[in-house]
């Protein structure tokens, strides 16, 4: 057994994370954002800010 399971007055929950609409719970995306025209760490964030303001719009 281990170190915690001697802890008598533990509680332990477990949860599935919030689902993605459209998606649900059981199928998930990875994303990916690479500055492929070396424009730097700036232009990467406008660009990933722009999209993500683009997809909260469309939602």
């Amino acid at each position: 057994m281990g170190y915690f399971s001697q802890i008598k007055d533990a509680m332990v929950f477990a949860f599935n994370l919030p689902a993605i609409v459209e998606l649900g719970t059981a199928t998930g995306f990875d994303f990916e954002l690479i500055d492929q025209g070396g424009l730097g760490h700036e232009k990467l964030t406008q660009a990933r800010n722009q999209l993500f303001g683009m997809v909260a719009a469309a939602s």
